[in-house]
């Protein structure tokens, strides 16, 4: 049962362009709706950049839900940006 304003107790692993105008609070913001964790990916391009880079969105996706945490480096739990 999650209450809006909860935490909830899984990974959220946020993934977004560099040159989106999202606003970069509001893309950290998510860091609050979890107590297990969180990441951001970042990957150069655009708002649409799921099409954009399509093969490295999947190939960062399949990597959070393969590579179990504890394997994770600290690095990866922190905010990177592919090139």
């Amino acid at each position: 049962d999650v209450r809006p304003g909860t935490a909830i107790a899984a990974p959220i692993h946020v993934l977004t362009g560099t040159t989106d105008r999202l606003d970069p609070a509001a893309v950290s913001g998510w860091r609050t709706h979890t107590r297990a964790g969180y990441s951001l990916r970042s990957f150069e391009a655009g708002h649409f950049f799921i099409h954009e880079r399509e093969r490295d969105v999947l190939a960062s996706i399949v990597s959070e839900l393969t590579v179990p945490r504890w394997a994770r480096s600290m690095e990866s739990q922190q905010a990177r940006r592919v090139e």
